[in-house]
């Protein structure tokens, strides 16, 4: 009914193309509703790659990132039951670009908030582009898998192999001499305190099972400093496939990268 009521008002001015319309209707519920004279469903939910990352819709339309931080991702991983201690926000659709139409409005949050529903709700009047969508990440994201224990295995990220190699095929701060460095920073993020050993292919002694599937993360490089994986320097993700480097052929499971914490 609001809408039909949009379309033929005739305050709209020159305004007639339909991002305009549907800013104006955005902006005329967004009113509505912080004067609780209005409720809708506010489903808020994760698209785009895994379950516990990608662009945020609310209300089935995808969130602009104005203003998009640390707080607003918080109250969304905590709204969808995930972990708020290590969670990173994104901006300009890191997990690739939606089909518009998003939401023009942004929100404003403290980050203690139970749901994004209950932060306030800005409004800019301007159309958000389908390359502007903001995205959460809960959790580090990382894992270790086919050893005797969490401790050791071959590393996962968001489900994934880790290729140790760059786009030079260069995968040498994973080696066994260089294990104080990057592969020490991961096993701190993953609660343990060094690295005992790392490998960074089958070839290079990596004792676990082969893996199989296509890398999404690959290149890491760590100074120690960095919180999360992905505050190391590391080759644009690809969510899509594994990188030529990364692999011999249709061969994915050469240069998974293997850790032993402790």
């Amino acid at each position: 009914i609001l809408l039909l009521l949009l379309l033929v008002h005739d305050g709209l001015g020159e305004k007639t193309d339909l991002e305009h319309k549907f800013t104006y209707l955005e902006m005329l519920i967004n009113r509505l509703e912080n004067q609780n004279l209005l409720s809708f469903d506010s489903t808020v939910m994760l698209v785009g790659t895994k379950e516990k990352s990608g662009n945020v819709f609310y209300r089935g339309q995808y969130v602009c990132d104005n203003g998009w931080g640390q707080e607003e991702a918080s109250v969304v991983c905590r709204e969808l039951g995930f972990t708020t201690k290590e969670v990173t926000a994104f901006g300009n659709s890191y997990f690739g670009e939606p089909s518009p139409y998003g939401l023009s409005s942004w929100f404003d949050c403290s980050g203690n908030e139970e749901r994004l529903a209950d932060c306030k709700k800005m409004t800019g009047g301007k159309f958000c582009p389908s390359n502007r969508a903001a995205g959460v990440m809960c959790g580090h994201g990382l894992e270790l898998k086919g050893g005797s224990g969490k401790y050791e295995g071959n590393l996962f990220f968001q489900g994934a192999p880790v290729c140790s190699l760059n786009a030079g095929g260069n995968g040498d701060h994973w080696r066994e001499s260089d294990k104080e460095k990057t592969p020490t920073s991961v096993c701190k993020m993953l609660g343990y305190k060094r690295a005992s050993a790392a490998w960074m292919s089958i070839s290079n002694g990596n004792p676990f099972p082969k893996t199989t599937g296509q890398s999404i993360l690959s290149g890491v490089k760590c100074s120690g400093m960095e919180s999360s994986i992905l505050d190391c320097s590391h080759e644009e993700l690809n969510w899509s496939g594994s990188r030529e480097s990364c692999r011999t052929g249709s061969d994915f499971g050469k240069w998974t990268v293997g850790l032993r914490c402790e």
